[in-house]
């Protein structure tokens, strides 16, 4: 089985009613597999095959640009005092239920959490990782705030 623990509209997926893919989100509104955090999965250790995660990426919504959703509600934002170690203690609970030799993608954007301080408050370094091409981000014209990036990494997990 496969684990998506940020499902959300499950925007990530050609198929959003894949059989071998556990949807969890803290959202019940978004009809997840599983209601739950990513911090405390009530899955067992080393159950999962692989896992996607898609997380908040953002500290706060930008003033002016120009939104046609509710963005926080949609995607969830971090908290400013706690996103280190909230995301480190998501890490270490996907590498808990993930199986010797699972890959876990990780999917960042750079927009407000540039992706050596997102390693940085990881506990290793990824197997891989991609930069998109031509990501350009969003920003006004004039703006002085730097364009961002979405980044794609893998870590595969070590045997025991």
């Amino acid at each position: 089985m496969i684990l998506d623990v940020t499902a959300g509209r499950r925007c990530m997926w050609k198929d959003r009613e894949d059989p071998n893919v556990i949807f969890i989100d803290q959202k019940r509104s978004v009809k997840p597999t599983i209601i739950a955090v990513w911090a405390y999965l009530p899955i067992r250790s080393g159950a999962i095959d692989g896992a996607v995660k898609d997380p908040p990426h953002m500290l706060y919504v930008s003033k002016g640009k120009p939104m046609a959703f509710n963005f926080a509600e949609r995607y969830g934002i971090l908290n400013r005092e706690t996103w280190e170690k909230d995301l480190a203690a998501g890490f270490e609970e996907l590498m808990r239920v993930m199986a010797p030799g699972a890959q876990l993608l990780y999917k960042w954007n750079d927009n407000h959490i540039t992706l050596p301080r997102l390693l940085a408050c990881l506990p290793c370094k990824p197997d891989r990782k991609a930069a998109m091409v031509g990501s350009r981000g969003v920003r006004r014209p004039g703006s002085t705030e730097p364009r961002s990036r979405t980044w794609y990494l893998i870590w595969i997990k070590k045997t025991a």
